[in-house]
């Protein structure tokens, strides 16, 4: 909603980011690794209906400074695990100095990186929502897998 600011891990040319904040009229902040793709975000930007309310870092998400307000975390097909795992590390600190309700959402994520969140200690699996509806073939990948950060 509104009210809410969405971290884009990984955003690539923008396009979740400015979706998103077109549909839900949140903020969202795209961080994005690789300069080509920051950049064709930042050019689609130019047009996009929702660009008042995104932004672009280039950024290792590893280095990415999470604002106290940020409480949607959007991850598509994510990173590696070593690196899942210390972008995770940023989530709980900032959600430890800042606290607020946070919620992670994992597109076509890896079966390694499911399991690995799915038996977090300080995750909780809100919903399961499949998207194999949405293609042609039958991909057990094809989900967006909803958590949140335990209380």
């Amino acid at each position: 909603g509104k009210k809410d600011i969405l971290i884009d891990y990984g955003s690539g040319k923008g396009r979740v980011s400015f979706f998103l904040a077109y549909q839900t009229r949140c903020q969202a902040i795209g961080v994005e690794y690789d300069r080509r793709l920051w950049a064709k975000a930042m050019a689609n930007g130019q047009m996009a209906a929702s660009r008042q309310r995104v932004t672009f870092v280039l950024t290792d998400a590893v280095e990415y400074e999470i604002p106290p307000q940020g409480n949607c975390f959007f991850f598509f097909n994510p990173f590696a695990l070593h690196t899942l795992k210390r972008v995770l590390g940023k989530l709980f600190d900032a959600h430890y100095q800042a606290p607020r309700p946070m919620r992670l959402f994992f597109y076509y994520p890896y079966e390694e990186t499911e399991a690995f969140l799915t038996h977090h200690p300080n995750l909780v699996v809100e919903d399961v929502i499949d998207c194999r509806d949405l293609f042609d073939e039958d991909d057990d990948r094809e989900k967006i897998l909803v958590l949140r950060l335990r209380d």
